[in-house]
């Protein structure tokens, strides 16, 4: 399963949900852009998913668990492990959308 594709089409459909509800002027929907986090796996892996939302809301010592398992699996994975420079990939969607007035619509 592509993780990135899913919730990839997942935006796509809000966006087009949300265009359902409200007229909205659709020449500035979208623009897409490609990088990558690239640095030691500290700082690309393991300061990133820290700064995930879910994991900055937990109890120190949760997150030091959590923490921990990260920096092990990257330790020990083949992909990983010894590596002193990783690429994160990702891409930015952008949406800049304005109401129609309603005599548009």
């Amino acid at each position: 399963m592509n993780t990135y594709a899913t919730r990839s089409a997942r935006y796509s459909r809000s966006i087009e949900s949300l265009t359902m509800k409200m007229p909205l002027d659709r020449r500035a929907t979208g623009h897409s852009r490609y990088s990558a986090h690239c640095g030691d796996p500290e700082s690309v892996i393991i300061e990133r998913f820290a700064s995930v939302s879910f994991i900055v809301a937990m109890n120190d010592a949760n997150k030091a668990r959590v923490l921990g398992q990260l920096r092990a699996l990257v330790a020990t994975h083949p992909a990983l492990r010894g590596r002193s420079l990783v690429e994160f990939p990702y891409k930015t969607h952008a949406y800049c959308c304005r109401r129609l007035p309603s005599s548009l619509a």
